[in-house]
């Protein structure tokens, strides 16, 4: 009885979502805007989309995959660096 009583109640004070809302101003937002795009032609709405796109910083995507080689590379030769100077100190204690 409780729970028919709550589900009662809810139905009672039912208010229409937030995303209800959004989705009726995205739907308003992007036909307003085919009006106004519809007597360009196609290369200037494309142009106008890329325009429109936020462009993340090249630094994002370059650096990650650089870290790798360059870590392995520079610890690369700090131990082939290491090794060789330990060769010649062990040539020269044992002959």
């Amino acid at each position: 009885m409780l729970v028919v009583g709550a589900m009662e109640e809810s139905q009672e004070n039912f208010e229409p979502e937030p995303k209800a809302e959004l989705a009726l101003k995205l739907k308003k937002a992007m036909t307003e805007r085919k009006e106004k795009l519809k007597d360009e032609n196609l290369l200037s709405r494309v142009a106008h989309e890329i325009n429109e796109i936020e462009w993340p910083r090249l630094g994002r995507y370059w650096v990650p995959p650089l870290f790798s080689p360059t870590l392995f590379f520079g610890s690369s030769v700090i131990l082939l660096t290491v090794n060789g100077v330990l060769a010649k100190l062990s040539n020269r204690v044992h002959y």
